[in-house]
């Protein structure tokens, strides 16, 4: 082991090595090296919200030595040296650990990390890794490039008297979190120290708390190509917080360009939407099948339903239901109706390139269609008043 002195020495040295990529100046600190016996003299924790026993699992790709990952994030150190119970990742090794988002749907606020290496060589102790946050329904940013042992480290490795190791915590330079609203950390493993055998991680210890309840998602994305259900939670990505699918008077539907191929909605049930939103210019969306497409007012507004067009060709086989005055609007591309439109007593406004190829029926009585904009084409027949702004 070595004295508090020299472990303050190393802290100041390392800063040089570790590269942050946020604005809370996220760091390493408390690095303590172990010459003897990384097992007895460390501690690791089980409490923490990163360990198995507190619902977080791991995923692994990459290759190397002792690929149960899980032997990461158990709690304890593992004695030296057997490889099937320790993680020697290969260089471009990746470790992700997902924490349990089942009981906390808004995910962590991560406060510190405590991260463990050792075996029976120094070079082994190594901590070489880019670390990334994962929020909610988001996406991996960099937190935090560390760099301790190796080559081109200022930090020297403890000397391999028997089974050394090193512990390093990571946190924020000003007492603050890492990151908010945390779903899974990545680790990716550069082991650039002259070629030689990997570090051995021994665990992983990730603290925080649940993060504050996110509201229910509003808003629904369309992920899949090719055939798909609108009632299935598969098909969709909640764009702002948890949730489901797109079923309510207050959501949004989004068909927009993730999907590399035309997609067909199929709506065998029919639901309910406030808005629709297609935008895509290279595949089509159908929206098909035997249920009803429902536009309702959102009651917490109240702010009337719309469908907007910003690209593409795109149609609704399915029936529509207008369940309170809806705006169609078309600024770019074009929105055929192949199936029936009922107005049920309310007013349909239409701007852009619209076809209606299909019966406009009123089966309440007292709606009107009003032609806004641009050419309003079609083999259907219209119920209602019709008044034309367009000209």
């Amino acid at each position: 082991m070595i004295s508090k002195k020299q472990q303050m020495f190393f802290v100041a040295t390392l800063v040089f090595g570790v590269t942050s990529y946020l604005g809370a100046a996220p760091q390493v600190t408390d690095i303590i090296l172990e010459s003897v016996d990384y097992e007895t003299f460390f501690t690791a924790s089980d409490t923490d919200i990163g360990d198995t026993s507190q619902g977080a699992t791991t995923s692994y790709g990459g290759g190397g030595l002792g690929l149960n990952a899980d032997w990461a994030i158990d709690g304890g150190l593992s004695s030296c040296c057997n490889p099937a119970n320790s993680l020697l990742p290969n260089p471009g090794g990746r470790l992700e650990i997902l924490l349990d988002t089942t009981v906390n749907m808004s995910g962590y606020d991560i406060t510190h990390m405590v991260n463990t290496t050792g075996w029976n060589g120094s070079n082994r102790t190594n901590h070489q890794y880019l670390v990334e946050l994962r929020t909610v329904g988001g996406d991996y940013t960099e937190l935090l490039n560390v760099a301790v042992g190796g080559e081109n480290d200022l930090v020297n490795e403890p000397v391999a008297i028997e089974n050394p190791g090193v512990q390093l915590t990571i946190n924020d330079d000003g007492g603050g979190l890492l990151g908010t609203g945390i779903e899974a950390v990545r680790f990716t493993f550069h082991n650039d120290n002259g070629g030689t055998t990997p570090e051995a991680i021994q665990e992983i210890d990730i603290f925080g708390v649940p993060g504050p309840p996110l509201p229910p998602t509003t808003q629904y994305a369309w992920k899949l190509s090719g055939l798909g259900d609108w009632n299935s939670q598969q098909s969709w990505k909640p764009v702002t917080g948890p949730g489901t699918l797109p079923n309510s008077t207050g959501h949004t539907a989004q068909f927009g360009n993730s999907i590399q191929a035309s997609s067909t909605v199929t709506v065998d049930q029919s639901v309910t939407v406030n808005r629709i939103e297609f935008d895509n210019p290279d595949n089509s969306y159908v929206i098909a099948g035997l249920g009803k497409v429902n536009l309702e007012g959102d009651s917490s507004g109240p702010t009337n339903p719309s469908i907007e067009v910003s690209s593409g060709s795109h149609v609704f086989q399915a029936a529509v239901n207008l369940k309170a005055d809806t705006a169609v609007t078309v600024t770019s591309g074009d929105l055929r109706f192949d199936g029936q439109v009922d107005l049920m007593g309310n007013a349909l406004s239409l701007s852009g390139n619209t076809q209606l190829n299909h019966s406009v029926v009123d089966t309440v009585g007292g709606g009107s269609v009003t032609l806004l904009s641009g050419d309003v084409t079609g083999e259907g027949t219209l119920s209602g008043d019709v008044n034309n702004q367009s000209a």
